[in-house]
C-alpha cells in the first residue's frame, strides 16, 4: 500500500512539474518572439549602453536562451509545489500565481539585473531599459499563470483526489498505522 501512495505521489509531482514546465517553455518562446518583433530588442542590445551588458541578438546563446527555459520552468514548478494547493485552489489563484513569480522571478529578484529593482539601483543602466521588458514579463507570467491554473483545475475536477487532501478515514489509518 505505501509503494501505491509512493507511485501516486510521484505521478501528481511529476505531472505538475510536467505541465507547468511546458506551459512555461510555450509561453516564453511566444511572447519572446512577439515582444522582440514589436519592441525590436536587437537595437536595445546593440545600444552603447548595452553593448558589453547583454549579448548581440544573432548570439547563438540568444537563442539557446529558449532550451535554457525547460530548466527555468523546472526549477520555478518545484519551487512552487509547496504552495501549489494554496495558490491554485482559489477562484482568483490564477491572480496569486502570477503576483509571487512577477514579483520573487522578477523585480524584486535579488540580483543587480536589468528590470529588477537592484539593478535598477545598483546598475548604471539607464532606466528606459530596465522598464522596457517588464511589459514582456509580465504578459507572459500571466498567461502562464492562468494557463497552468485552468489546466490544473480541469484536472482537479476531473480527478477529485488530487486536488483535496486524504479523506478523515485515511487520515486516522495512516495515523494508527504510525502509532501501533
Amino acid at each position: 500500500m505505501t509503494e501505491m501512495k509512493t507511485s501516486r505521489w510521484v505521478r501528481f509531482i511529476s505531472s505538475f512539474v510536467g505541465r507547468f514546465t511546458l506551459i512555461h517553455v510555450i509561453t516564453y518562446l511566444i511572447f519572446r518572439i512577439l515582444f522582440t518583433l514589436i519592441i525590436g530588442y536587437s537595437g536595445d542590445f546593440a545600444a552603447e549602453e548595452m553593448r558589453n551588458l547583454m549579448r548581440p541578438s544573432d548570439s547563438p546563446w540568444i537563442i539557446a536562451s529558449v532550451f535554457f527555459q525547460f530548466l527555468r520552468g523546472f526549477i520555478l514548478a518545484i519551487a512552487l509545489l509547496p504552495v501549489k494547493k494554496a495558490l491554485l485552489s482559489t477562484r482568483f489563484g490564477w491572480a496569486r500565481l502570477w503576483f509571487l513569480l512577477f514579483v520573487l522571478s522578477g523585480i524584486g529578484a535579488s540580483v543587480a539585473g536589468v528590470g529588477t529593482i537592484e539593478g535598477m539601483v545598483l546598475t548604471q543602466i539607464p532606466l528606459k531599459y530596465h522598464f522596457a521588458g517588464l511589459p514582456e514579463l509580465a504578459i507572459q507570467l500571466l498567461a502562464l499563470s492562468w494557463l497552468i491554473a485552468y489546466w490544473e483545475g480541469r484536472i482537479s475536477k476531473k480527478d477529485p483526489d488530487q486536488s483535496k487532501s486524504a479523506k478523515p478515514s485515511e487520515k486516522r489509518e495512516d495515523s494508527q498505522n504510525r502509532t501501533g
